[in-house]
């Protein structure tokens, strides 16, 4: 009998134990011309998500990870559901979808402020155990960054603003 309490009707949401979740941000801006919308994680940065998801659900003090995905860092908070580029600023509404679940194509309820970059660029969680308070002053990194983030800067002001 409890194997038939467990069966889940035809539409309704799976428990996440079936495998693992999708993860997406929301796209609030129009940028490389791609359409409002959710977007995929990539693989690597996906696994990523999900493993730190994970510990985040069996430890809420890790609720702030960083992810490297393609050419950019990410800071996420699993809190708030918010990613945030480390160069630009830029912050997305982030989501897990569930394995079995359909995701809503609805944009989401509030959108996210643009947040400080960080001064420096961030290292991974994966190089989080290293010694992070050291920096030269003078790494052409930090040049390329500011580069960066300018460029992103003219992208998002040719843009129109998000209805709140």
């Amino acid at each position: 009998e409890e194997e038939e309490e467990e069966e889940v009707a035809p539409g309704a949401p799976r428990r996440a134990k079936e495998g693992p979740g999708k993860w997406q941000y929301y796209l609030h801006n129009k940028v490389d011309g791609k359409k409002l919308g959710w977007y995929e994680y990539d693989e690597d940065a996906a696994e990523n998500m999900e493993k730190y998801w994970g510990q985040f659900q069996r430890d809420a003090g890790l609720n702030v990870r960083l992810i490297q995905s393609d050419y950019f860092k990410y800071e996420v908070n699993f809190s708030d559901m918010i990613q945030r580029n480390t160069t630009s600023g830029m912050r997305r509404v982030i989501r897990r979808i569930a394995a079995g679940e359909r995701p809503d194509n609805a944009a989401p309820e509030k959108i996210p402020e643009k947040a400080a970059p960080d001064a420096k660029p961030a290292e991974s969680s994966d190089e989080e155990d290293e010694d992070m308070a050291t920096a030269d002053e003078d790494e052409p990194e930090e040049d390329e960054a500011a580069e960066e983030a300018a460029e992103e800067e003219e992208e998002e002001a040719a843009a129109a603003e998000p209805v709140r």
